[in-house]
């Protein structure tokens, strides 16, 4: 179609495709403007009912105010071929932008908080994505979050026993494309039953958990396979693979993947609120440590603070010089007998022993930049060492012994 003109659009080149049609950059000839058309696909523009059920969607999210959702601008028919025509998004998809290890924590807050707002805001206008995955998230240049084609994909028919699909999202979509929308299902979904908005809520936790690790939870290598991974496994937690992750976090991000649907969060709005709070709490640890830190901003390297732990805790003392303790002749330390006692990976400081000399109590974290830190303490005598602090979400450092313990 590049090339030709429907009605006064010229479609200048494709950009893009999917079950609910191809995306053409166009021009508006009448407002000098580029804009992106998507022509609908055969089997929906022949179906009346489904045309008036598309015209009825695509008029409830023209109708949407919200920086993070794409605007819909028409919906038209030119020489028996049905299209609309939408915001031209400039930038890249999130499939596009993710890392292999999933993206920093600050990055992943500037992409989720405003992704997750824009769908609650369509849920409140009882409008439900049904297809959200990575590659419908736009990001632009100036770092703005936009949904793709919201509301348009209707996904409410069960799948038949050849594993197809009446939806538009997969109807004669390539396998390869069938799998990449089946990661992102809901369970109910993948079983054919009726969706609600819940489904959406399932999916953004899907695209998170890929964001924080750049993996996806649920895997196979057939579409059959990625179904039943779906329905049936249990994602490892975030912060079994990837410990830098804070634990509320990994907690939301779980309750949104929850199997049945009235163990997720009920609505988008609350998961936002619980991101923002989370947001918050990461950032206040941040401060914290820096201000603990001081004036400074040098960060300590692994291999420094783990060598600086374990001089503070290795048993034996040591001695200054080459024969006595405490006056130093040559001011070059050397340890005596040392054992190791703590293998955390990740930054472990602030040691301090207890007043009878037969714990010492740590603060460990398993990132470098100490932002989501537990405090320790493990035995002089060896043995496993006990987290004090799991039941607190946030930093927690710097202990310190009463005298009677």
């Amino acid at each position: 179609m590049v090339g030709q003109t429907l009605a006064h659009y010229k479609i200048l080149e494709k950009i893009g495709s999917g079950g609910m049609g191809e995306v053409y950059l166009a021009e508006d000839t009448k407002l000098d403007r580029k804009i992106a058309l998507k022509v609908l696909p055969p089997e929906l523009a022949e179906s009346e009912e489904r045309r008036a059920q598309f015209q009825r969607e695509a008029k409830a999210i023209a109708a949407l105010d919200h920086p993070n959702i794409v605007q819909v601008f028409s919906v038209e028919e030119a020489e028996g071929i049905h299209f609309i025509t939408m915001q031209l998004v400039h930038g890249k998809t999130l499939t596009d932008l993710l890392p292999k290890n999933g993206f920093p924590l600050n990055e992943f807050f500037e992409i989720a908080i405003p992704l997750v707002d824009a769908v609650a805001a369509a849920h409140e206008a009882s409008i439900t994505h049904r297809d959200l995955k990575p590659a419908n998230v736009m990001v632009d240049n100036d770092g703005r979050v936009t949904i793709l084609d919201f509301g348009l994909a209707h996904t409410e028919s069960p799948l038949d026993v050849e594993g197809n699909s009446e939806s538009p999202t997969v109807l004669k979509t390539r396998e390869g494309v069938l799998a990449g929308t089946l990661h992102y299902m809901s369970p109910e979904q993948a079983e054919g039953k009726r969706v609600d908005h819940r489904s959406d809520i399932f999916s953004l936790g899907v695209i998170c958990y890929e964001m924080l690790t750049g993996e996806r939870p649920f895997g196979g290598d057939t579409p059959a396979s990625v179904l039943s991974s779906v329905i049936k496994d249990a994602p490892r937690p975030l912060t079994e693979t990837h410990p830098v992750i804070p634990r509320f976090i990994d907690r939301s991000t779980m309750r949104c993947l929850a199997k049945d649907r009235r163990g997720r969060y009920q609505s988008a709005l609350d998961l936002k609120l619980d991101l923002v709070d989370a947001h918050d709490d990461w950032q206040n640890a941040q401060e914290a440590a820096s201000a603990n830190d001081g004036s400074s901003t040098k960060r300590w390297s692994r291999p420094v603070v783990n060598a600086a732990i374990a001089i503070a805790i290795g048993l034996g003392g040591y001695v200054l010089g080459s024969n006595n303790v405490g006056t130093p002749t040559n001011a070059v330390p050397r340890l005596t007998n040392p054992r190791q006692l703590t293998a955390t990976v990740g930054v472990e400081a602030n040691p301090t022993w207890s007043p009878d000399g037969s714990r010492i109590a740590y603060a460990a974290s398993p990132t470098n930049e100490r932002t989501a830190s537990d405090v320790w303490v493990v035995q002089a005598d060896g043995g496993p060492p006990v987290n004090l602090t799991s039941d607190h979400d946030g930093f927690d450092g710097y202990p310190s012994w009463s005298p009677d313990v």
